[in-house]
């Protein structure tokens, strides 16, 4: 946060009188809080699949790790509710209604 013309600080948890529950200091923000756990990607189709090994190579490649893909068709119970390996303690669901 700007203090002044040229200071800046860490953001409090609320600005301008509104709690900041997504992004911040505490909470990493969106995308840090999905990778700071063990994350799997769950793909539905060939253009979600490509998406995919470009994160889970990005991933390899900084050293932060490794993204198992995984296909909707292997993650659905029954019913056809998600139903991911214990090993996944985020997901990153990848492609369209259709596949999904």
């Amino acid at each position: 946060c700007q203090e002044e013309v040229h200071t800046w600080t860490f953001c409090s948890e609320e600005i301008n009188g509104s709690l900041t529950l997504q992004r911040g200091p505490s909470t990493l923000g969106p995308m840090r809080q999905l990778f700071s756990k063990s994350t799997c990607a769950v793909v539905g189709d060939t253009e979600a699949m490509d998406a995919a090994r470009y994160v889970a190579n990005l991933l390899l490649m900084t050293g932060h790790g490794q993204m198992p893909l995984l296909l909707a068709s292997e993650v659905l119970d029954t019913d056809g509710r998600l139903s991911p390996p214990s090993v996944c303690e985020s997901l990153l669901v990848l492609g369209t209604g259709a596949y999904n």
